[in-house]
């Protein structure tokens, strides 16, 4: 009896928290909660841009950040059990904005994103087992990628019951930012043509560019070339009227004709392909967002690696050698 107390007394001279709690246990439990809430920034800030409360911009700030977090999880939350509890909660953090839509849509989206998330994450780690030292991007590359995947195809699931409602396929606000910067890059091209501009405005200026190029026009006196220039803007409008098959009107803006012209045909080819427009414009959408976040997933991961050089550096994680054949990263003692 005396052999087991002394023996019960000599192992509970070690401190409970240095038994259950390994190094990096509570920045651990940091990076998780970070990277969980980072996700509910990014889909109440994505929420809030669908009704038009915020910019584009803070949904791709908040995304690269989100893809940030979810490429340190990749080395630092090594327990599988762990990980796919992080991914459930990121996935319910996700969600939550958008719960109030159908149960298909919700489901649908749901179902994506567990695909998805689970994939990068297995391909992810199975990307770290098999590298001997740290490889940064390339371990991140699959989990990033399958993520933003993801993404792209839930907000689409999102999207397919409100495409072509009302005869929008496109929301103003983001065909006004792409046009704006069409202007832009036309007007550095061609800083004689505003197409920012009413019809008559742009004919006009197109009027008076084609005619410098003709010799005699600069020899005119003032008030003849005046008439040219009415003659020729007034045959450019004819002409696009011709086109177009409607009368554009003068005083209308480019970018309201563009964008009702745009909407308009597009409905044309839903009246006539049904469902098949439906599936049509969804994979072109697919498409052109996932091409957007291959830049963007290039950009994460430059932050992820930034982030993860900096806590290198402040000594709150390390790089270990493992049975002098493999590196891993932990949380270190700063």
């Amino acid at each position: 009896m005396l052999e087991n107390s002394e023996r019960e007394n000599f192992v509970n001279q070690i401190p409970e928290e240095k038994k259950l709690k390994p190094t990096g246990f509570y920045e651990g439990i940091i990076l998780n909660i970070a990277t969980v809430v980072s996700a509910a920034v990014l889909g109440f800030n994505f929420s809030f841009y669908v009704s038009g409360g915020i910019s584009y911009l803070g949904s791709v700030i908040s995304l690269v950040v989100f893809l940030a977090f979810i490429s340190l999880e990749v080395f630092l939350t090594k327990e599988i059990k762990r990980s796919i509890v992080v991914i459930l909660l990121t996935i319910i953090a996700l969600m939550t904005p958008f719960l109030g839509n159908s149960l298909k849509v919700v489901g649908g989206m749901i179902i994506v994103l567990v695909i998805f998330f689970f994939i990068g994450e297995f391909a992810s780690r199975q990307e770290r087992k098999t590298n001997l030292k740290v490889r940064f991007v390339k371990t991140v590359r699959q989990k990033i990628g399958k993520t933003i995947t993801a993404l792209v195809i839930a907000i689409i699931i999102l999207f397919i019951p409100k495409m072509g409602s009302g005869g929008v396929f496109i929301p103003r606000d983001e065909f006004q930012s792409f046009f704006n910067l069409s202007a832009r890059v036309a007007g550095r091209i061609y800083p004689e043509v505003n197409i920012d501009s009413t019809i008559d405005n742009v004919a006009r200026d197109a009027a008076i560019f084609q005619l410098k190029r003709i010799s005699d026009f600069n020899s005119l006196t003032e008030t003849d070339k005046q008439k040219s220039i009415t003659q020729a803007s007034s045959k450019i409008t004819t002409e696009l009227t011709s086109t177009l098959g409607i009368d554009p009107g003068g005083s209308r803006r480019v970018d309201d004709l563009v964008y009702n012209l745009i909407n308009s045909t597009l409905a044309n080819w839903k009246e006539k392909l049904g469902d098949w427009f439906i599936i049509g414009w969804a994979i072109a959408l697919f498409f052109v967002f996932r091409g957007i976040g291959s830049i963007i997933s290039v950009i994460s991961a430059g932050v992820g690696y930034l982030v993860f050089q900096l806590l290198l550096a402040l000594d709150f994680i390390k790089i270990v050698g493992k049975n002098q054949t493999q590196d891993e990263v932990e949380f270190g003692n700063g």
